[in-house]
């Protein structure tokens, strides 16, 4: 689904024309604010440095992502499941 994406926006873009249900199922969960938007562009930068990495070196950006997300207030990705 990223496609020839560079950027967040491009991949966002590409989401909104794609034509499966599961597509239009992730645009809708987006609108509703099931998706922190922080972390959607923290997991596609991810995504786009993971092309170049090894498993191990995907692992341990996995781990130091979640760690700076968990340490910042304004992040709700991992807090509300956790506190709820």
């Amino acid at each position: 689904m990223l496609g020839n994406a560079l950027t967040f926006h491009d991949a966002l873009k590409n989401l909104r024309n794609c034509r499966h249900a599961w597509a239009t199922e992730a645009i809708e969960r987006m609108k509703k604010g099931n998706a922190d938007p922080l972390a959607l562009k923290v997991v596609f930068e991810q995504i786009m440095r993971a092309r170049e990495m090894d498993f191990d070196d995907c692992l341990r950006m996995e781990f130091a992502a979640t760690c700076s997300l968990a340490q910042k207030l304004d992040y709700r990705g991992i807090r509300e499941p956790l506190t709820h």
